[in-house]
């Protein structure tokens, strides 16, 4: 990037978010976006139906979206889909078994290796965005 003028690189860097936490950035006081709690996977916890594996995730994380007025809590999936060879986030997770992960659109998943404690930031701004939720909680104008 040494051709991209300073000015530029400042910006880029003012935009990215460098934590889950800094992703929503406005109305702060209705939402919030963390790695799930061990209760939150622990509720998730069930059978997996039999059927075709949509693809493997490595370099998973599960995050939670919590809209705080209705206390709703969305658990989603994010990671690298190596079919895909692409990061990627799932709709919310419905079941977790092990390894399996099932997703409210019914698409199964297999996690492939460690969860990491760092997920994809500017991708989930993407997603979030391409979701049309983003410019309502100030997540970082960034898409795919």
């Amino acid at each position: 990037m040494k051709d991209v003028p300073d000015n530029i690189l400042q910006q880029l860097q003012e935009i990215t978010p460098k934590s889950l936490d800094d992703i929503i950035r406005t109305n702060r006081d209705k939402a919030k976006l963390y790695l799930s709690t061990e209760a939150e996977l622990t509720a998730l916890q069930g059978p997996m139906p039999i059927g075709l594996v949509k693809g493997n995730i490595s370099h998973w994380s599960f995050i939670t979206f919590f809209l705080t007025q209705k206390s709703w809590a969305g658990v989603y999936l994010t990671g690298f889909n190596e079919a895909e060879n692409s990061s990627w986030m799932t709709s919310a997770v419905t079941a977790i078994n092990r390894t399996a992960v099932l997703t409210r659109s019914g698409s199964i998943y297999i996690l492939v290796g460690e969860p990491s404690t760092e997920p994809d930031l500017p991708f989930i701004c993407a997603t979030l965005n391409g979701w049309g939720v983003g410019q309502h909680f100030g997540v970082p104008p960034l898409f795919f």
